[in-house]
Formats: C-alpha cells, sequence, structure tokens
C-alpha cells in the first residue's frame, strides 16, 4: 500500500535479519549436523556446549540484561513454565493479571497452580498492589506481574507481600530491566522487541534456580535425577537469529522509542483520546491508546482497517479472566480491567522498525481524521 509517497506495507515487515546474520546462518548450515548445541555431563544437564550459538547468546544476555544467569529455551510460554517450577513451591494460588496474553495465566497451571486475577494499574496496565493484598490467602504462593507492553510493573510495591516474585517480562525485553524478580522470563517470539521466531529465556540471580531450570529444559530424569523435564531446549539456528538480534537490540529499542515519540505528538492533546503511552517511557511492544467515553471503539477501527492499519479493539477481549479455561478462578474485583477492555485500542505492527517519523505523521493524522 502506497498513501503519500510513502509506502505502508513495510509496517509488517518484522523482523528484518541483517547480513552478518544471513552470512553466519549459511556457514552454520553448510556445516551440517544436528543443529544442537546441548551436552550433558552423567550428572546433570548443563546447557549449551561453550561456542555454541545458544551459550554465546546466554553469556551475551548475561551481561546486556545485567543479570547473572539466563538459561535460552524454546520459548516465552515454556520460560514461565520453568521458572514457576524450578521455585519448588507447594501447589497453592499464583497472583496474576487478566489483562495480558493468556500464556501466563497457562503456564501457573501447567506449573500445578492456580491462578487468582488481581486488577491492574490505569496508567501502565500492569498489576496493582493494592489489588493483589485483597486477595492474598493461605494459599498464595508467588506473584506473577506482566510488564505488559514494556512498562514495569511496581515491584517495589510487590515485594512487600514478602512472596516469591516470578517476572513476566516477555513483552519487555531491554526495557532497561534486569531480574526484577526472585526469576524472571523473556520471549523472543517473532513479534516481540527481540525477534528469533520462536524463543524465550529465564533470568535469575540465583545458580540454585538456574540449574533447576537447566535441568527442566534438557529432560533431567535421564542423569538419575528425582525430578522430570522436557525437552524445552534453544536449537542453533535460532539461537543465531537471537544473537544477532542482541547485538542490535539497544539501536532497535531506541527507534522504537523515537517512533512513539513522534505519534504520541501527532496525538497528544485530542479530546477523544484520555490515555497515552508515556513519550520517556521503555520501547513499546504494541502501542495502546485509551478512548474518552463515547468513542465508537469499533467504528474507529474499522476505519482504521480500511487504510491498511493492523488495530485491535483491546489487548484481549474479553481479558482472561472471562476466559471458559479461567472463568472459576477467585479475582478481585477488576474494574480497571474491564475498562480498558472497553475502551483501549492497541497498534500492533506499525510503531516499530522498519517504519519512519513520517509514517508515523501519517497514522496520527489518520487517527485523528477516523476520531472526527
Amino acid at each position: 500500500m502506497e498513501r503519500d509517497g510513502v509506502k505502508r506495507e513495510r509496517w509488517g515487515v518484522w523482523p528484518f535479519y541483517s547480513a552478518a546474520c544471513r552470512r553466519d546462518m549459511d556457514r552454520l548450515l553448510a556445516k551440517g549436523g544436528g543443529l544442537s548445541a546441548y551436552r550433558s555431563s552423567a550428572s546433570f544437564p548443563r546447557g549449551p556446549a561453550a561456542g555454541s550459538w545458544a551459550w554465546r547468546f546466554e553469556r551475551d544476555a548475561e551481561r546486556i540484561f545485567n543479570v547473572r544467569h539466563v538459561v535460552a529455551c524454546a520459548n516465552g510460554t515454556l520460560a514461565l513454565i520453568a521458572a514457576l517450577r524450578a521455585l519448588d513451591l507447594p501447589p497453592g494460588e499464583v497472583i496474576t493479571t487478566p489483562f495480558t496474553f493468556s500464556a501466563t495465566s497457562a503456564a501457573i497451571r501447567f506449573a500445578g497452580h492456580e491462578p487468582v486475577f488481581a486488577d491492574v494499574e490505569p496508567s501502565t496496565f500492569c498489576l496493582d498492589p493494592d489489588s493483589v493484598a485483597t486477595v492474598l490467602s493461605p494459599q498464595t504462593r508467588a506473584i506473577l506481574p506482566v510488564d505488559l507492553f514494556g512498562a514495569p510493573a511496581d515491584y517495589g510495591k510487590l515485594r512487600g507481600f514478602d512472596l516469591p516474585i516470578v517476572a513476566d517480562a516477555c513483552q519487555a525485553v531491554g526495557a532497561g530491566m534486569s531480574c526484577h524478580g526472585d526469576i524472571a522470563t523473556v520471549s523472543f517470539n517473532g513479534s516481540k522487541q527481540l525477534p528469533a521466531g520462536e524463543a524465550g529465556a529465564v533470568l535469575t540471580n540465583s545458580r540454585d534456580l538456574a540449574d533447576r531450570v537447566r535441568g527442566f529444559v534438557s529432560h533431567i530424569e535421564n542423569w538419575a535425577h528425582p525430578e522430570v523435564g522436557l525437552n524445552a531446549r534453544l536449537n542453533e539456528p535460532t539461537a543465531l537469529i537471537a544473537w544477532h538480534g542482541l547485538q542490535e537490540l539497544r539501536e532497535r529499542n531506541e527507534r522504537r522509542r523515537r517512533l512513539a515519540r513522534v505519534l504520541i505528538k501527532e496525538l497528544r492533546g485530542h479530546a477523544k483520546i484520555r490515555i497515552l503511552p508515556n513519550p520517556a517511557g521503555p520501547p513499546l511492544y504494541v502501542f495502546p491508546v485509551v478512548l474518552a467515553e463515547g468513542v465508537d471503539r469499533a467504528r474507529l477501527a474499522d476505519n482504521l482497517k480500511r487504510l491498511g492499519v493492523e488495530v485491535g479493539c483491546g489487548y484481549l477481549t474479553p481479558p482472561i479472566s472471562d476466559y471458559p479455561a479461567f472463568k472459576a478462578c477467585r479475582r478481585a474485583p477488576l474494574p480497571v480491567v474491564i475498562e480498558l477492555s472497553e475502551t483501549s485500542l492497541c497498534l500492533f505492527t506499525q510503531v516499530r522498525p522498519p517504519a519512519t517519523a513520517a509514517d508515523m505523521r501519517w497514522l496520527g493524522k489518520q487517527i485523528r481524521a477516523a476520531l472526527a
């Protein structure tokens, strides 16, 4: 699609791969072999072999994310399951947010617990500590906040509950993050800030937790261990792509920030827009807009879609707490979640490279026109 001399089809071109990445991939494939770097000792699965792409990714990620241990794995959902299992908690409840992707709640259940839903804060869309306090019980085992769209949850207040924290930072890769919880997870899904197709990682400063995760993602039962694991290892081609993306992460995220600031400037002050992202905030995974009361969101979305703008009515509508699989879960009152589900609009593919400032100015004008 081309409007005002600008080709809009490039909005869908993400991720993109550098010449160096393509060259190294050709070399890797030319070697042949099984394309897996994982080796184990007789006593414990030790992770990828030194010097492999998976090993290089983990070591560089530890440096860039400022954390002692990074364990790469097949995807972000498995990273969440591995992180929860590594805590070795008795079965119980894990408090989380219903205003996110379903993988968070699914991982809680796969790890042997039951999700309990608390409300979110209207400015960040992240877990509200005051709402968390209302659903604490003797069965509460941990808290699982989500850094939605890239914005960090209020970890200072959440740590005050003196419970293990699993930080779902899958949408906040490189957003000034380290390991905010006892253990954290990131995703390198093809739409994330560091895209590698399907991949993820667990971050922690605890050697014991890192070892437990390594065992879980690499069939620990085969090494005379009483626990069981599975195959959630990161293969070499995916690790190679992830490593190259890691080298470009800072610049890619800064480009996301610059694009978001241009669009925020175009939309700021509009009477029918109630909340926009913070222009000084983190690199956004998704660009959210909260509309004023009375705006016909469905009509606005349809108008934008006709222009080739991929837009969603809310991040997930209904929220996870209304999904059949989780409808029976215990919950706090969720007035902010319900309001955001009914009034938010999400731009999924536009506010990221290789889009330009000109694209953002065009997009801002189209949104303003559609609101009129």
